[in-house]
């Protein structure tokens, strides 16, 4: 959503005395929050639960522990590689274009890699870029953008996502998630008839009285549902529930396999059959009925998924490959030159904690935000 900043917003938010109050709610909050994240790291570890949500993981063979940590420690050189790029090529500035070296203002200037990245250098336990990115920080003028248009959801979860938390309530929960799971979830038509689920869209300019019809339109974004409705399915006890969040985390799986890149593409189309439980026409369809936009953002939904699911089940895991590129349907993809702050932030995140002992960042003290801005629990 963009806030373009003109009549009658444009007067607004020159108004001095506006300014002032945004930049000094910013800085009171962002003051909150490093003082949150420059505690003891061990405050990351799980102590003792309010209530348990993830799985009592078995003992760990030290033949797995060496892969485990061969593969945290790829995703850390991963993390290391970019934030090195970015200090080099675009301090301070929101974005780097990654091809070119140049820095990108998306986010009001205000550097929101940096911003972003800051709980993931923590929690990878790179203290001295933390440090040190906590001291250019400082130097941020949050009163004045460096631009006349404000994004402000992106804005929001960025810089102050990870201070926000909401309460939730039971009843609110169970009436959304039995309106969407009817209306949104459909299991696509495909040859070998895998029992998965995926989020479609709903045709609101459809002609009738009725309900609008479900249209198999899936997006990479939508790949968070699965975490979402398996955190919710541990909170209410409901097996149900958990099963429908294991096929709609597995139906990004299979997007990511059925891609000839091994990439799961930005958008898609599939055929939804009329069953869930059993798609009669299996077979008429293809891998993907066709292929709206075919780049890869560098999106975290799919591995923050997975990582909510192996955290909930002590399963293991399904690889997926990393980076920014224009189309996953072909073996080796043209690379773009953007890369947005939520690979750091995110992306990466989720592939650390993925292959890090269940005890960092536990999901039964924290809760992690639309930007993975872990939140620990009250009176944790």
């Amino acid at each position: 959503m963009i806030l373009r900043l003109t009549f009658p917003f444009a007067s607004f938010f020159r108004q001095k005395e506006v300014q002032f109050i945004l930049a000094v709610s910013f800085v009171l909050t962002l003051f909150i929050y490093l003082n949150i994240w420059t505690e003891p790291r061990y405050r990351l570890i799980a102590h003792t639960p309010r209530y348990k949500i993830q799985a009592s993981f078995p003992p760990e063979s030290s033949t797995a522990r060496i892969i485990r940590l061969e593969r945290r420690d790829t995703v850390k050189a991963a993390m290391n590689h970019t934030w090195t790029g970015y200090k080099q090529n675009a301090w301070l500035h929101d974005e780097l274009r990654p091809l070119s070296g140049v820095p990108k203002t998306s986010f009001g200037g205000w550097g929101a890699t940096l911003v972003d990245a800051l709980d993931t250098l923590y929690i990878m336990g790179m203290m001295s870029e933390f440090e040190d990115a906590l001291i250019s920080l400082s130097t941020t003028d949050f009163s004045r953008p460096s631009v006349d248009q404000i994004a402000v959801f992106e804005v929001t979860i960025r810089y102050l996502g990870g201070l926000l938390a909401s309460q939730q309530y039971l009843n609110m929960y169970r009436d959304a998630f039995a309106s969407f799971s009817k209306n949104l979830f459909f299991r696509p038509q495909l040859p070998s008839d895998p029992d998965i689920l995926f989020p479609g869209s709903l045709n609101q300019w459809a002609n009738g009285d009725g309900p609008p019809p479900l249209d198999g339109d899936v997006t990479h974004l939508a790949c968070f549902v699965g975490g979402m409705v398996a955190l919710g399915a541990k909170i209410n006890n409901s097996s149900e529930e958990f099963e429908i969040a294991r096929k709609l985390t597995d139906g990004c799986v299979w997007a990511y396999k059925n891609s000839p890149s091994g990439i799961m593409p930005e958008r898609f189309h599939l055929f939804n059959c009329p069953d869930r439980e059993k798609c009669t026409k299996a077979g008429e369809g293809s891998a993907f009925d066709s292929v709206i936009d075919p780049s890869y953002q560098l999106r975290p939904e799919a591995i923050e998924s997975v990582f909510i699911m192996y955290r909930l089940t002590a399963d293991t895991s399904t690889n997926f490959a990393y980076a920014k590129l224009r189309n996953v349907l072909t073996p080796n993809p043209t690379q773009e030159d953007q890369m947005e702050s939520f690979w750091l932030a995110e992306t990466l995140k989720y592939f650390f904690l993925l292959f890090s002992e269940p005890e960092l960042v536990s999901l039964d003290e924290f809760v992690l935000n639309t930007e993975a801005h872990p939140l620990k629990q009250w009176g944790m």
